[in-house]
């Protein structure tokens, strides 16, 4: 990196993310959140943006989000986005969609990296069961995929966005016997094998554990209903010996 981004670095990027807006079922308490949130460089979209997959709803939330943010946003696909209907939301053109894919961004000077997916859980939801054949499989071959993308993945700042849960610690608060439909845990060793920066994600909307630190990655639970907040964090973070020096001598 070099002087000039080490120092757009020190500046922090503000990083904000919400999930399980379902609009417009949670709209208001959406607006009124971003009013609290203050500026934020990127906002990332954590799936179940609308309400049983009615795209229609999908404009009044973007129109609500520039009200209060102009930089980038990126979103994935959650379960209420429903998979055989995704083609609608694509041609909507906005937001972008990052799905089982890997973009880079250049955001304050910084190479931000985020990898996109719906995520993968434990154990298939009864519908998905008997409506989408083969999810079981699926669900597999993403925590596989995963994995490859973070480790191919070249940037300063990286970043995962799924709408399920990557451990179980993040839906604390939820019945235990429904986490494995709510995350998978297999996704804690892609955690630890890749450390990435940060990993976002929803579904979990009755959570009271909202953020858990594995390794050196914060896993945030971003749904609105359980948080009633914006998700604002900053990156890179400061460790070590880099959090007591004063900016001049480092």
């Amino acid at each position: 990196m070099s002087g000039e981004r080490k120092e757009l670095g020190r500046l922090g990027l503000r990083i904000a993310a919400a999930g399980d807006i379902h609009s417009p079922k949670y709209l208001d308490l959406f607006e009124e959140a971003l009013s609290r949130m203050g500026k934020a460089d990127l906002f990332l979209l954590a799936g179940d943006l609308v309400y049983k997959n009615d795209h229609t709803q999908l404009a009044p939330l973007l129109e609500t989000l520039r009200r209060f943010h102009g930089g980038e946003v990126l979103a994935c696909f959650g379960n209420e986005e429903y998979l055989q209907e995704r083609k609608k939301y694509l041609e909507l053109g906005a937001p972008r969609w990052v799905e089982d894919q890997a973009v880079v961004l250049e955001v304050k000077g910084l190479r931000v990296g985020v990898v996109g997916s719906q995520g993968s859980l434990s154990r298939p939801t009864y519908w998905q069961s008997t409506h989408l054949p083969g999810i079981g499989r699926i669900y597999e071959e993403r925590v596989k995929l995963l994995d490859r993308l973070l480790k191919e993945l070249d940037a300063e700042v990286r970043v995962v966005l799924t709408h399920y849960a990557p451990t179980f610690a993040t839906v604390k608060g939820e019945r235990p016997e429904s986490w494995p439909e709510i995350g998978n845990r297999k996704l804690e060793e892609v955690i630890a094998r890749r450390q990435p920066d940060l990993w976002v994600h929803a579904h979990a909307h009755r959570a009271s554990v909202l953020e858990a630190t594995l390794g050196r990655t914060v896993v945030a639970n971003a749904s609105l209903p359980a948080r009633k907040s914006i998700y604002v964090t900053e990156l890179p973070r400061r460790s070590g010996l880099d959090a007591f020096l004063p900016q001049g001598v480092r």
